[in-house]
């Protein structure tokens, strides 16, 4: 039974590492909706007194535990998903806005309209065939 939990862990730990290789960067986000992100190839990660320090070839950086929201592994540099930024979206056209949870919100006439109804957060708006996203305070 031990010799079965540990062959268990074992793939799972492998899949892990297979999985990861498609992504070169760890990114951070912070409170303030920002997001930095680190390469990661030989990526070291300490936490000491309320702080995570990334270190790697590049050097290192800093976050605040208390900062950080979330973080995630990213295949670009830049951190962002595949999900444009909803001012890209047509202006009057006609939007069907979704959790992140995938829950339909509702649908609106406009980018402006579903602004006006919806409370703050993050959410994906699906507007002429592409999905966007739309963080509101």
């Amino acid at each position: 039974m031990m010799m079965r939990r540990l062959f268990l862990f074992l793939m799972l730990l492998t899949g892990l590492a297979v999985s990861a290789d498609e992504y070169s960067y760890l990114a951070f986000q912070k409170a303030d909706g920002t997001v930095q992100t680190v390469s990661v190839e030989s990526l070291s990660l300490t936490i000491a007194d309320g702080v995570l320090t990334a270190t790697n070839a590049d050097g290192s950086k800093t976050f605040t535990l208390a900062d950080l929201t979330s973080m995630y592994f990213s295949a670009n540099q830049s951190g962002t998903t595949s999900i444009e930024k909803i001012e890209t979206a047509r202006q009057g056209s006609q939007v069907t806005v979704y959790s992140l949870t995938g829950m339909q919100m509702g649908r609106y006439q406009s980018v402006a309209a579903a602004r006006t109804a919806l409370k703050s957060g993050v959410y994906v708006v699906e507007a002429n065939g592409k999905r966007y996203k739309m963080s509101m305070k």
